[in-house]
């Protein structure tokens, strides 16, 4: 897995995803090989102290994200919205 981002991010200009968000990848295939009926149904005693703490951190931003979103939209500032929630840029990959 790690083989095919280094792979990936030689060639392209897209960011390196953090340690924990790679690590939850990879936990996340293996269990779905390991089992493909109930795989989903895998709480997350299964990933690290990184990946808990990642996530944790991940769900704050996104709220915060959200409510920020939602204040903007509601007072009719379009402009601020789109700026509290922009889009990612495309990237762009190299000829191979």
């Amino acid at each position: 897995m790690r083989e095919y981002l280094e792979f990936v991010y030689r060639r392209s200009d897209l960011p390196r995803m953090e340690e924990w968000k790679v690590e939850l990848f990879e936990t996340s295939v293996m269990n779905a090989k390991d089992d493909r009926e109930a795989f989903r149904d895998r709480d997350d005693d299964d990933y690290s102290e990184s990946v808990r703490e990642g996530l944790r951190r991940w769900r704050r931003v996104a709220a915060a994200q959200y409510e920020a979103a939602l204040a903007a939209a509601a007072s009719g500032d379009r402009a601020r919205a789109d700026a509290e929630a922009p889009l990612p840029a495309p990237c762009q990959v190299s000829q191979l």
